[in-house]
């Protein structure tokens, strides 16, 4: 059959190549809206910071800082002075999709608490002191600031193994240090589940 010299079996076949551009177009647009869900890498990078002092009685304070990611280690050069050494840290992503970062550093009987954000050129976050021997937030600060150097990019995540998904540690940041421990303490009990396996096997095989 014909309509003004076309045959139907042609329009069917343009409607359904347009129609298979349109899925792909859509389906290689979603894709690359999944690779962007995922944090910057901020290894590499410098930046200039401004930190708050908030005392209890509501006065402010400010030190002017800079922070440095470098060989996957985290230090602020403020904090380094004052005898804390480069740590671990992670990266996470908002649901805003900002990155997140944190991680702890101790020293004696203090330990401190990093938790940032990175948007762009900025990055602001908290700093929390704890104290055993105050039993609890003996400093508090807030800090903001920009990039001095260093280049951002999406970070390259891990792929699962043939073994299972990569696990990933709970975030390292807390309010409170009680709840890390409760949040870590099923990874721990989990870890131990095998080898009791292995035990009730021995036991089975010597019967």
């Amino acid at each position: 059959m014909k309509k003004n010299g076309i045959s139907m079996k042609f329009l069917t076949l343009i409607g359904l190549f347009i129609g298979a551009f349109f899925m792909l177009s859509g389906f290689a647009a979603a894709q690359e809206e999944e690779a962007e869900k995922v944090p910057l890498e901020l290894d590499g990078s410098k930046w200039a910071i401004v930190q708050t002092l908030v005392e209890k009685s509501g006065k402010t304070s400010t030190v002017e800082d800079t922070l440095n990611f470098e060989n996957k280690k985290f230090y602020s050069e403020v904090f380094r002075d004052k005898e804390y050494e480069p740590t671990n840290y992670s990266v996470s992503l908002n649901d805003d999709g900002t990155t997140k970062f944190g991680t702890m550093q101790n020293k004696d009987e203090e330990t401190v608490y990093w938790e940032g954000r990175v948007k762009g050129e900025t990055i602001d976050g908290t700093i929390n002191v704890y104290s055993k021997k105050a039993k609890g937030i003996r400093e508090e600060y807030y800090f903001n600031g920009t990039r001095l150097s260093g280049e951002l990019k999406p970070k390259v995540m891990p792929k699962p193994t043939a073994d299972g998904p990569v696990q990933v540690a709970p975030s390292l940041m807390s309010k409170t240090p009680g709840v890390q421990e409760e949040a870590v303490q099923p990874i721990i009990e989990d870890a131990q589940e095998p080898a009791a396996q292995t035990e009730d096997l021995q036991l089975i095989g010597n019967e």
